[in-house]
């Protein structure tokens, strides 16, 4: 299995995995240049980006996957394009990674590659501005 950049004709595939959880897929104009896609020779799995501030801080954002593909290819898969996008950042210079997480398994999968929990009981806002 291997990454490649998230291409804006990627977006319609994306959305179809976020609408199979129920959750509302980002925009286009809201996702970063950085977003890897797992595939292989068959087909795409998984998928995620990463956010860059001009801190030391990023975010690792809106992993999703195809609920509809093998299971543990889709689990191989979200691995590697977390994986990648954290050592990326570590690349680029970045020291701490944030996310933001609803999902209960996603979380667990987050705290085994070494994320902790910081907050709990929260509520995400967000302002659109035009």
């Amino acid at each position: 299995m291997n990454t490649r950049k998230f291409a804006p004709e990627d977006h319609s595939l994306v959305t179809q995995w976020f609408a199979a959880y129920g959750w509302p897929a980002p925009p286009l104009d809201l996702l970063p240049a950085l977003g890897l896609i797992a595939y292989d020779e068959t087909q795409a799995y998984a998928c995620g980006w990463l956010y860059r501030t001009d801190s030391t801080l990023c975010l690792l954002e809106w992993v999703v996957a195809d609920k509809t593909c093998d299971a543990e290819k889709r689990s191989l898969a979200i691995d590697l394009v977390m994986e990648t996008l954290s050592k990326k950042a570590e690349q680029d210079g970045f020291r701490c990674i944030f996310a933001s997480i609803k999902n209960e398994s996603l979380r667990q999968r987050y705290e085994n590659l070494g994320f902790v929990t910081t907050d709990t009981g929260i509520t995400n806002l967000l302002r659109r501005i035009f």
